[in-house]
């Protein structure tokens, strides 16, 4: 199976993004027969923590990041006043509250 690559148009947040990111991203995706993504990474971690929170029985809830003004999902609701970051942002903020593993 051939991986078709270049950009693509993100059907969430409608911003374009290359794939595959790399040689690696491409061979996962050719090996396991995968379709290629439709969203771009940032809305797929969004769509994974959602999945997960609702999972757990928690609420989530949309909001702009204060930092990258990108769409972030969070498990509480936003206060007016109090900076909300998006999953990559707030990683760099607090990187020893993060696990390791890039692909997270």
């Amino acid at each position: 199976m051939t991986i078709e690559t270049g950009r693509r148009i993100c059907i969430d947040c409608l911003i374009g993004f290359e794939f595959p990111k790399d040689e690696r991203e491409a061979k996962v995706y050719r090996d396991l027969g995968l379709n290629p993504p439709r969203r771009c990474e940032h809305c797929r971690r969004n769509n994974r923590l959602r999945k997960e929170w609702r999972e757990r029985g928690r609420e989530t809830y949309d909001a702009l990041c204060s930092d990258c003004g990108q769409w972030a999902v969070v498990p509480f609701q936003p206060q007016p006043g109090r900076p909300i970051y998006c999953y990559e942002c707030h990683a760099k903020r607090y990187p020893d509250r993060h696990e390791t593993n890039p692909g997270r």
